[in-house]
């Protein structure tokens, strides 16, 4: 029996073949690039005006170099999916992993996530290495790449979900020991989803790690390369003249 995340991602594939020879030759002529958004606020947001901090940036780039953007919002599965096969050109903010670089063109970083492990305040925990989290259930996000020696490592016991508060609620159940994420987005989560509970959770002091954010560009697209290439000139640009930091400060990320 197909999961309904299996339907969704047939579903899209079904689009994609119908439509793409007729959208191939206008994308060709005028530049336009189908970019895949999940929620991930504050740098991902569906209910702001630009979609948020990493989604502005990436948008604002991608234009001054010439790029119209068509934006659709995805789960992280099928978003690695969709733009795997060419359904769409670009996904916003994405980390590294030495798998993804297979089917994808990545740019240079543009951001800096600081990944940390969170826990309950009643719950007694300490980590220095991951050898101290063994036997204990840690939540994550199904498909993330937090960091190498993590996702590889086999003596964890990782339970995924497909969405942090997912985690975040299993966490507040005592159903899990742990889980992780960028601490802005963890803040962000618990002030909007959890705010009457947040002060019963606290972050372990040492960081899993810190992680460079990305644009990934489907290979997919003949023109990958090239992409990248205008991105990153129009990042570098955006600093020189200061567009960047004023869309950094207008979300208020330090």
């Amino acid at each position: 029996m197909k999961t309904s995340g299996q339907k969704s991602f047939l579903a899209l594939l079904c689009i994609f073949i119908i439509y793409a020879g007729a959208v191939s030759q206008t994308q060709a002529a005028d530049k336009t690039l189908r970019l895949a958004l999940e929620d991930w606020p504050p740098y991902i947001d569906r209910t702001l005006p630009n979609y948020g901090i990493a989604a502005e940036l990436v948008t604002t780039a991608l234009s001054r170099a010439g790029y119209a953007t068509i934006a659709s919002f995805e789960n992280w599965a099928l978003t690695l999916e969709g733009a795997g096969i060419g359904v769409y050109d670009v996904i916003t903010a994405a980390w590294h992993s030495k798998q993804r670089e297979e089917r994808f063109e990545f740019s240079e970083p543009y951001l800096t996530n600081e990944i940390k492990f969170i826990k309950r305040k009643d719950k007694s925990l300490t980590y220095e290495n991951l050898s101290d989290l063994r036997g204990l259930t840690i939540g994550v996000v199904d498909h993330y790449a937090y960091s190498p020696e993590f996702d590889e490592s086999n003596l964890l016991i990782k339970v995924p979900s497909n969405h942090l508060i997912q985690n975040l609620s299993l966490l507040q159940q005592g159903k899990i020991d742990l889980t992780l994420d960028d601490t802005l987005v963890i803040r962000h989560q618990l002030k909007t989803y959890l705010p009457s509970t947040a002060d019963q959770f606290e972050f372990l002091p040492k960081p899993l790690a810190s992680r460079k954010l990305y644009m990934m560009v489907s290979r997919t697209n003949p023109d990958y390369k090239q992409i990248v290439t205008d991105f990153n000139e129009e990042i570098r640009k955006m600093k020189e003249d200061g567009t960047f930091y004023k869309i950094i400060k207008k979300y208020e990320v330090n």
